[in-house]
C-alpha cells in the first residue's frame, strides 16, 4: 500500500487536503492435486501345474502372482470358484497362493482355472487333475529311493514320476540322506510303475537321475484247490474214491471229515490227497468235508455223499 499527502499553503488561509492513494496487491495460490500411481495389471509370475495323483492322495498347487494395487487370487473348478471346506485349502498372501485338496476323489477330477484380477487387469491359467484309480493293486510295502548328487548345496529338488511332477505329501516325501535326496513312497501300487526322476541345481549345474521301475504282485502262499472233490453216489459196501489236488507254500496239511469227524490226516508231499476207502462204521449218507490247511490260511470243501 502507498500513501501520498499533498498540501496547499496560501497566506490568508491555510488549507491541508489529504489524499490517500491505496494500491491492492492480489495473489493466488494453486494447489495442486497428488498426481495418482498408475496401476500395474495383475499378471500370474508361476502357473500352477498339471498333476495326476491316485484316489485318495494329496495335490497341492502353487502360483505366484504381480500387480499393483496387489490382485485378488481366485481358484476355479470347471468354471466354479472353489472355496476352503474340510478337503479344500487354500492359503494366500498379497501375491502367492496355494491350493491343496487332501484325500482327493474322482469327483475332483477336471479342468482349473487361476484367476488374478486387480484395477489393471486380470489373467488367467489354466490346468487339469487327472486322478489315478489303483484300488485292489495297493500294497503296504514302503519303499526308499536315493538319488546320489554329490552336493549338500542342491536346490530346486524336484522328483518326477512318468513325466509328471509328485507333490511333497504324505504319499510321495521329500527328504535328504548326508548327500543324497530321498523320495518315500508310503504305499506302493501299480501307479508307481515306471520313470522316476530327481532334479536339481548344484554349483556345477543342473543334474538328475532316472529310476525304471517294475511293481508286482506277491503271490499268496494261501493253501487253496487245483481240483475239488466230487459228488458222488454210490451203493452200500462199494468203495469210493474221493480225490483233490492243493496247493500251498508251505505244504499244506489236509484233513478229511465226516460229520465233524476226522477220517484221515496225511502230509502231502505232492499237490494231491485222496480217501480210497470209506470204513462202514464211517459210511452212510450224509456230507465229508475236506479241510487243508496251511499258512497264511486255510480253506475248506464240504462234499455230500449220498
Amino acid at each position: 500500500m502507498t500513501r501520498t499527502e499533498v498540501y496547499h499553503v496560501s497566506s490568508s488561509k491555510t488549507t491541508v487536503e489529504k489524499v490517500v492513494i491505496e494500491t491492492v496487491k492480489e495473489s493466488t495460490t494453486v494447489v495442486e492435486k497428488p498426481k495418482e500411481k498408475p496401476s500395474v495389471p495383475a499378471t500370474i509370475v508361476t502357473k500352477p501345474k498339471s498333476l495326476t495323483v491316485e484316489e485318495g492322495h494329496n495335490a497341492r498347487f502353487e502360483c505366484d502372482a504381480d500387480g499393483d494395487p496387489a490382485p485378488s487370487i481366485t481358484w476355479l473348478h470347471e468354471g466354479e470358484a472353489v472355496g476352503p471346506s474340510a478337503r479344500h485349502h487354500i492359503v494366500s498372501t498379497q501375491y502367492n497362493s496355494t491350493f491343496e485338496i487332501s484325500a482327493v476323489e474322482m469327483s475332483d477330477e477336471g479342468s482349473y482355472t487361476l484367476l488374478v484380477e486387480n484395477s489393471g487387469g486380470k489373467q488367467e491359467a489354466h490346468f487339469s487333475l487327472t486322478i489315478k484309480n489303483c484300488k485292489g493293486s495297493v500294497f503296504i510295502n514302503k519303499v526308499n529311493i536315493y538319488c546320489v548328487l554329490g552336493s549338500r548345496t542342491a536346490s530346486g529338488i524336484r522328483w518326477i514320476l512318468n513325466g509328471v511332477e509328485v507333490s511333497n505329501s504324505e504319499q510321495y516325501r521329500y527328504g535328504v540322506s548326508g548327500n543324497d535326496q530321498t523320495l518315500t513312497i508310503r504305499c506302493v501300487s501299480q501307479c508307481e510303475q515306471g520313470i522316476i526322476t530327481c532334479q536339481a541345481q548344484t554349483e556345477q549345474g543342473p543334474v538328475w537321475c532316472q529310476f525304471h521301475t517294475k511293481v508286482t504282485a506277491k503271490h499268496s502262499g494261501a493253501p487253496h484247490f487245483l481240483v475239488q472233490p466230487r459228488s458222488q453216489n454210490v451203493d452200500e459196501g462199494q468203495n469210493v474214491k474221493f480225490t483233490c489236488e492243493i496247493t500251498g507254500e508251505p505244504s499244506p496239511e489236509v484233513e478229511w471229515l465226516k460229520d465233524n469227524i476226522v477220517v484221515s490226516i496225511l502230509r502231502t508231499g505232492s499237490p494231491g490227497a485222496e480217501e480210497d476207502r470209506v470204513p462202514r462204521t464211517l459210511g452212510g449218507p450224509g456230507p465229508r468235508e475236506l479241510k487243508r490247511t496251511g499258512s497264511p490260511g486255510a480253506e475248506e470243501d464240504r462234499v455230500p455223499r449220498t
